[in-house]
């Protein structure tokens, strides 16, 4: 999944519109795909979770908390990965 950026430096960008996708189809799947990148990169730090959760001793980790971290991982990502996007597109 390559950027905005990226798409119009290697000029893969005018392949990209001859497909039957209006702009906004573009756009929304590039953010999506940016999201999947952030989930993927979150995914390996879940073992950590479940081997600590298992070799703790009586009731285990806060899930609650260990949930609301994960949450604030994700969504300043996607903040990140949006305001990547709007840059790309105002300074190019």
């Amino acid at each position: 999944m390559r950027s905005f950026a990226e798409e119009f430096k290697t000029g893969t960008f005018e392949i990209l519109q001859t497909r039957p996708l209006s702009r906004s189809q573009i756009v929304w799947g590039k953010y999506l795909g940016s999201l999947i990148v952030v989930l993927i990169a979150l995914l390996p730090t879940l073992v950590y979770i479940i081997s600590i959760q298992k070799l703790s001793a009586g009731e285990g980790i806060d899930m609650g908390a260990t949930m609301g971290a994960y949450i604030g991982l994700f969504f300043p990502g996607r903040c990140f990965y949006s305001h990547q996007h709007l840059l790309q597109q105002l300074y190019q």
